[in-house]
């Protein structure tokens, strides 16, 4: 399907581009005037006006249903920084009602909310003394975010509020993210294809031998500086592909220059739990890991095997009692909702077969259709009214569920191409919250990440910035580029001092 863009002045497709997509997913967007005519849907929007009082006029024509829409406004003459901030809010706005009257439907319960931590918002509101029902209040009448999902953004706030650094420790903390871009099989849902495992000495051999030699460098610099390890994070892909002298290797590492003994949290990611075993699990307990992942995303046998996993609930169930035999302290679980073919019940019966092998933490992922994995390139990308509602409505008791057994929302986050437009988010039992988890998400606190894919964010308490950015998630492409990632990554640490 094909939409015509029409925009008076043209860089209005800045602010509107991402709240068209939310309307209709999978759809390709134009601003070719010859291809007007040809389009399925036609969208025009005009903005005049200057200084205080502005004019919008939109229009969208769709099956030869019209919906017209105009408003006027007037923004405060302050700021120039402040008043484009609010002249960008109300274009959005006035797309998104425009596209409501036209569709009959709400589209999105986040209203123009499209970036993926809705929750810093928050965050930056109760710096500012507000109230939660104050916070609740300007959710919706700024950003026509639903009273509801205000709420829950407010609750995960409160809740992982105070695991945010504070003064004075905050700018010498640092976590640290090793990345293991490898998993046994590629997922129906991924989009990325590079790091299957299909040779262990050539496809893995070379990237942990970079990978040591990245953690080498980076840790005799955080040692240089001063700065302390608050929590570390081994993820990928699936790191427990790796073997035993390999998972040795890079632990003892980590211990050697990044202190993993004294750090607060350890994380090892086991996703798949046909990778794992009593030995590993030995000894991460005995490396110091505190906290283990076993990631089913179902319980369904038909839908892992659908999804290509190479795995059953029943090995699901045999890892989880693993790790509570070897005593590491915390156990999470991930599921999906909105796998292919799967219903309300079978939602539900996860979250029941999951909750019986009483996690500490269980995350719940909508579903995120990815460009570029089999799932989209099936046909995917689109998907109907009926399938948003009913996903909206598996959420809804599943978070009803949860709070029902104790576990508290403490972090959200959103992705592009979210079914039902939704969330992530990570629930927990009181005083097993995930703190690089809420690091991570809230960006009050350095993260360095090494190995493939990692992402590292720099932030600058001085300056109130933070910068970004990802190793090349390519195993051959990471290797490559090692030495020119490690000085990025110096630095920007320096830039800290």
């Amino acid at each position: 399907m094909l939409i015509a863009v029409r925009l008076t002045p043209a860089d209005l497709y800045a602010a509107v581009h991402e709240i068209i997509r939310m309307a209709y997913p999978g759809t390709r967007l134009t601003l070719d005037p010859e291809q007007w005519d040809s389009a399925d849907i036609h969208f025009l929007l005009e903005l005049s006006g200057q200084n205080s009082l502005w004019q919008l006029d939109g229009m969208i024509d769709s099956n030869g249903l019209t919906t017209s829409k105009s408003a006027s406004f007037r923004l405060a003459e302050d700021d120039p920084g402040t008043m484009q901030k609010s002249l960008n809010i109300n274009i959005k706005v006035f797309c998104l009602q425009l596209l409501r009257e036209h569709l009959g439907r709400k589209i999105s319960s986040y209203g123009i909310l499209t970036g993926v931590r809705p929750v810093k918002i928050i965050h930056r509101w109760l710096d500012q003394g507000c109230s939660r029902q104050q916070i609740v209040d300007k959710l919706h009448n700024t950003f026509l975010v639903d009273k509801t999902k205000g709420q829950l953004l407010a609750e995960v706030a409160e809740n992982n509020r105070s695991y945010l650094p504070v003064m004075p420790e905050r700018g010498r903390y640092v976590s640290i993210y090793i990345g293991i871009p490898y998993c046994p099989t590629r997922c129906y849902y991924c989009s990325f294809p590079g790091a299957v495992l299909t040779n262990y000495e050539n496809d893995l051999r070379p990237f942990i031998d970079h990978l040591l030699r990245e953690m080498n460098e980076i840790g005799d610099y955080i040692n240089e500086a001063g700065f302390k390890v608050h929590t570390i994070y081994i993820g990928g892909g699936t790191p427990t592909v790796l073997n035993l002298r390999d998972l040795e290797l890079v632990l003892a590492l980590l211990e050697k220059k990044f202190a993993l003994g004294k750090a607060e949290e350890v994380t090892v990611e086991a996703g798949r739990p046909d990778t794992l075993s009593q030995d590993k699990l030995q000894l991460f307990k005995d490396a110091g890991v505190t906290r283990i992942c076993i990631n089913p995303q179902t319980m369904k046998d038909s839908t892992l095997t659908l999804i290509g996993r190479r795995h059953t609930k029943q090995q699901v169930i045999q890892a989880a009692d693993f790790v509570r035999q070897a005593g590491i302290r915390h156990l999470n679980m991930d599921l999906i909702v909105g796998l292919p073919n799967e219903t309300e019940t079978d939602h539900l019966d996860s979250l029941e077969q999951v909750l019986q092998l009483k996690p500490d933490n269980i995350t719940v992922h909508t579903m995120a259709l990815k460009r570029g994995s089999p799932m989209v390139l099936d046909g995917g990308l689109v998907m109907p009214a009926r399938q948003t509602e009913a996903i909206e409505g598996s959420l809804a008791k599943i978070y009803q569920r949860l709070k029902q057994v104790n576990y508290l929302p403490y972090y959200l986050y959103r992705q592009k191409n979210m079914q039902a437009n939704s969330e992530n988010i990570g629930y927990s039992l009181t005083g097993s919250f995930c703190i690089y988890n809420i690091q991570m998400i809230e960006e009050r606190q350095t993260i360095i990440g090494m190995g493939g894919g990692a992402g590292s964010k720099f932030v600058n308490w001085q300056e109130g910035t933070v910068t970004g950015f990802y190793n090349p998630k390519n195993p051959q492409a990471y290797c490559a580029d090692l030495e020119r990632l490690v000085q990025r990554k110096v630095d920007n640490l320096r830039a800290l001092n």
